[in-house]
C-alpha cells in the first residue's frame, strides 16, 4: 500500500501515540511508516521544527495547520530536578504550558491511565513566519511506567504534535487550543498526579518486560523480572 496516496491520513489516536512512544524507549522498530520525526523541538523555533516533520498523508500544499508529530527528548534544568526546562535555542522563544493536562487511558473495558496529554503554545518576541499562532501537544508517561524503564536512555522523552492555529480564521481552528490560564508553578511540575484510577494497562508487563513489575492496584499482577537485555523487551 502506498502511504502517500490522496485520501490517506496519519492521524493516530491519543492511546496510539503513547504505544508509539513506548515502542520509542524500549528501543523498537516504531512501525509508524516514518510518520514520526525523531527531532529535539527545544533547538529552534517550531516553524524550523515543523519543516522537518513528515507530512501526514493527502496533498500536500503547505498548509501548517496540520499535525506533524515528533519524538523529543526533554531537558531538565539540573539533572536532579524533577522540573523541565521548556525553552527554545538560546532564549529564542519559550513553550509555555496552557493546563495542568489530561490522563490518556488505554482502550480497554477498564481503562487505565497511560500519561498526560499537555496543551502549550509558543511564545516569543520574534516575529512568526504567516503570523500564526503555534501549538503544541506533550504526551508524558506516568512515572509508573518510566520506572520501568530506569536503565533506559530515553525514558525522558516524549511525543509532540505541532502545528498552527491561523488566528485570522477562527473557524479552521483546531479543538488543540485551550484558553490561557495561569496555572502556579506546582500545579505546572511534570510529576505523576495522584489518581485513584490504576496507572498503567497491565499487559504492559507481559508485552514489555522491562526492569520491574510495576504495582497496580487491580488486578495485582506478578510478572518476574527479566534475566537479560534481550528479554526485558517483547516487541509487540
Amino acid at each position: 500500500m502506498e502511504f502517500e496516496e490522496e485520501g490517506y491520513r496519519f492521524h493516530p489516536r491519543d492511546s496510539e501515540l503513547f504505544t508509539y512512544l513506548l515502542r520509542f524507549i524500549a528501543e523498537k522498530d516504531l512501525c509508524d511508516n516514518d510518520f514520526i520525526t525523531e527531532c529535539d523541538v527545544y533547538k529552534q523555533e517550531p516553524w524550523v521544527t515543523y519543516g522537518y516533520g513528515r507530512h501526514c498523508g493527502g496533498q500536500d500544499d503547505g498548509d501548517t495547520n496540520i499535525f506533524r508529530y515528533f519524538i523529543s527528548p526533554r531537558h531538565k534544568k539540573k539533572k536532579s530536578d524533577k522540573r523541565f526546562c521548556r525553552v527554545v535555542g538560546k532564549n529564542l522563544g519559550t513553550w509555555k504550558q496552557q493546563d495542568k493536562g489530561k490522563w490518556v487511558r488505554s482502550k480497554q473495558s477498564k481503562p487505565l491511565n497511560m500519561g498526560r496529554k499537555k496543551s502549550l503554545n509558543y511564545d516569543t518576541k520574534m516575529c512568526c513566519p504567516d503570523g500564526g499562532k503555534w501549538l503544541m501537544k506533550e504526551y508524558v508517561f506516568c512515572e509508573a511506567i518510566l520506572r520501568k524503564f530506569e536503565n533506559s536512555n530515553f525514558r525522558d522523552y516524549c511525543i509532540c504534535a505541532i502545528k498552527t492555529k491561523n488566528s485570522a480564521n477562527p473557524s479552521q481552528s483546531s479543538n488543540v487550543s485551550t484558553p490561557v490560564v495561569d496555572f502556579s508553578d506546582e500545579q505546572k511540575l511534570d510529576t505523576e498526579v495522584i489518581s485513584g484510577v490504576n496507572s498503567v494497562e497491565p499487559r504492559m508487563d507481559q508485552e514489555y518486560k522491562a526492569t520491574t513489575p510495576i504495582n497496580i492496584v487491580e488486578p495485582v499482577l506478578q510478572i518476574p523480572e527479566a534475566s537479560s537485555s534481550e528479554e526485558k523487551i517483547n516487541a509487540l
